[in-house]
């Protein structure tokens, strides 16, 4: 009879010790998929980073353009009432 009651508690434990070792065995998963993820965040995070930088560069170089593109939009439109101006001139003096 306490053999049998022995018998029944290493049956038992042994069941625990492999629910132990399953658990074990899925924080170790759940944890590498952890790092992966981190790592994979830390890489977007770069990415991101990288990125912002082009946008700051490519707004400034915008801005520079709408400035020079204000005073060459003057200067074109001036040469072009000039030429306008030239050629009425020249239409009615023939």
């Amino acid at each position: 009879m306490s053999q049998n009651i022995i018998n029944m508690q290493d049956e038992k434990l042994n069941l625990i010790s492999n629910y132990v070792s399953q658990l074990k065995n899925t924080s170790i998963a759940i944890g590498d998929t952890l790092d992966d993820h981190n790592n994979e965040l830390d890489n977007l995070k770069i990415d991101m980073d990288n990125t912002t930088e082009n946008i700051n560069n490519t707004t400034n170089k915008v801005v520079r353009l709408n400035k020079s593109s204000k005073s060459n939009f003057c200067i074109l439109a001036s040469l072009f009432i000039l030429i306008d101006v030239m050629l009425i001139v020249i239409y009615f003096s023939v």
